[in-house]
């Protein structure tokens, strides 16, 4: 981050990447007026790297469907199917 700042960056709009703290914390101090966006293919492997191989499967068609949503609260009851799906409920 500092590079692109000796380089003549001076602004960063938005900032997208995984979740690896050490980033955000440069990006926070170097450019605090940016925003930044979780990459979200890390976050879905994530997600379905803690289910068991059984399960995978299903989730993995839904969590691009929270992803995607409209909005917020449209997200948030597709998080809830998707968490209900996994824990066998659903």
């Amino acid at each position: 981050m500092h590079n692109l700042k000796e380089h003549g960056t001076n602004y960063l709009c938005l900032v997208v990447g995984n979740g690896n703290s050490g980033m955000w914390s440069a990006l926070a101090n170097i450019y605090p007026e940016s925003s930044e966006q979780r990459w979200w293919n890390c976050e879905m492997m994530n997600v379905l790297d803690k289910l068991t191989r059984k399960v995978q499967n299903q989730p993995n068609e839904r969590l691009p469907d929270i992803v995607y949503s409209e909005t917020r609260e449209a997200a948030e009851v597709r998080r809830g199917i998707f968490v209900r799906l996994c824990r066998g409920e659903g």
